[in-house]
């Protein structure tokens, strides 16, 4: 009897041992890591960081000051495992932001057909906001952008609400330029604008940043179609879909993937790993930790999702439409489950997300450009919406008008729920 129990001991505690063993960091997870380093300057990150900048201060210099603030952050939560803080300018010092109906989300019911009304003064928020309105133009000449932090969860984000106040200012002052019989002037605004957004969707690495100027073209090409087509004008040249450089993911992946990677290595052997509320005491040693959850096995784990998404942003559009309905999900084998519970389970609820949703965004506005394109200046007959090619599909699919009649639009793989697939044609 004992020496089974001693047996069974040696058992227990063989399998503890082994159960501590993690396994090597993938090559291809090492090299999204490298990719996630910020290396170098950039004199658009700190323009960002430092555009909240009072009227009487340099954004440069502010930008220059929070990035100093953050690094600081970022070595005493390296070097003393002290929570990340770092210091951002005072609200009270910032510059103002507009708000009011003239500045309503591109979402919300009826925005557009308020931006394209005349009860609000324009005058007034050029006056109240020019010097917004300046950094916004003077940000988008930059071409150098890259995040110069971290990838944590803890990051500060750039201040990406100047940007999107400083694009509306733009197309309020474009739709009353064409207001004043000036579309020509008006339509070469925002075309413009356009091309200066999409110098920074190429250049952003970040899903958040990349999101935003998405969107900002989105928002950019239905006032454009609107403009041209209350005076049944042309487009003075076509617009481009989204290039391979725009729309790929692997930076911006990388560094996904490195905030999953720090926050999976700061969990390893965490005592508080099982505690789910501050009262909750939930203390755990940490050889227990590491038997239920591996930080390289689960990091692998979550790999393999990232690199996928990156390898679908890479692939034409009509490749795009079969592989995203055909992709597999992974499943970790049954002996990943005995020595890594826990890490496959934090992979399931929201480690290695599904991106592929985001990659569909850009081919989905490849759509409305070719609905501009192919519609400018053309009365919309059956036979120019049945004209009209969906990037997405070689047989016909043609075009449909959106229920409330405002939109036309096209189908595509997934669902649209940001009419980035639909044109508006109408107030």
């Amino acid at each position: 009897m004992n020496k089974l129990l001693i047996g069974i001991l040696v058992l227990v505690v063989v399998s503890v041992l082994l159960l501590q063993i993690d396994d090597d960091l993938d090559p291809g997870a090492m090299r999204l890591l490298e990719l996630s380093q910020s290396k170098g300057d950039s004199k658009a990150y700190l323009y960002l960081m430092g555009i909240v900048a009072s009227a009487d201060e340099d954004p440069l210099q502010v930008g220059k000051d929070i990035l100093e603030s953050i690094r600081e952050g970022e070595d005493d939560s390296l070097s003393e495992k002290k929570e990340f803080e770092c210091q951002d300018d005072p609200d009270e010092k910032k510059l103002p932001l507009p708000d009011g109906e003239a500045f309503c989300g591109s979402r919300e019911k009826a925005c557009l057909e308020y931006i394209f009304s005349d009860d609000y003064n324009l005058k007034a928020i050029l006056s109240s906001h020019a010097i917004l309105f300046d950094r916004y133009r003077e940000y988008l000449k930059l071409n150098d952008y890259k995040t110069l932090t971290r990838p944590t969860l803890l990051e500060p984000i750039p201040h990406y609400e100047y940007i999107r106040k400083g694009n509306r200012i733009l197309l309020l002052k474009a739709i009353n330029t064409a207001r004043e019989s000036k579309l020509a002037q008006a339509t070469e605004m925002i075309t413009n604008n356009i091309s200066e957004s999409r110098s920074h969707l190429k250049q952003s690495d970040t899903l958040i940043g990349k999101m935003i100027y998405l969107t900002q073209i989105s928002d950019n090409l239905d006032v454009l179609s609107v403009l041209i087509r209350k005076d049944s004008n042309t487009l003075k040249q076509e617009i481009k879909p989204v290039s391979l450089d725009e729309r790929n993911f692997e930076i911006l992946m990388s560094r996904e993937f490195g905030l999953v990677y720090d926050m999976y290595t700061n969990l390893d052997r965490d005592s508080d790993f099982l505690k789910t509320t501050d009262d909750n005491d939930g203390y755990a040693p940490g050889w227990y930790v590491r038997t239920i959850f591996k930080p390289n096995m689960t990091s692998n784990s979550a790999y393999i999702s990232f690199q996928n998404t990156i390898n679908l942003s890479h692939l034409k559009q009509k490749e795009f439409a079969e592989a995203v309905l055909a992709r597999d999900s992974y499943k970790p084998g049954a002996l990943s489950y005995i020595r890594n519970y826990s890490g496959n389970v934090l992979n399931r609820v929201g480690g290695s997300a599904d991106y592929n949703q985001y990659v569909a965004r850009f081919f989905d506005i490849n759509a409305k450009i070719a609905l501009l394109n192919e519609t400018a200046g053309k009365d919309l007959s059956s036979d120019t919406l049945g004209n009209i090619k969906n990037p997405y599909y070689e047989n016909s699919n043609p075009a449909f008008f959106s229920d409330d009649g405002k939109r036309i639009c096209l189908n595509g793989p997934l669902k649209d729920n940001r009419n980035l697939r639909c044109l508006r044609i109408k107030i």
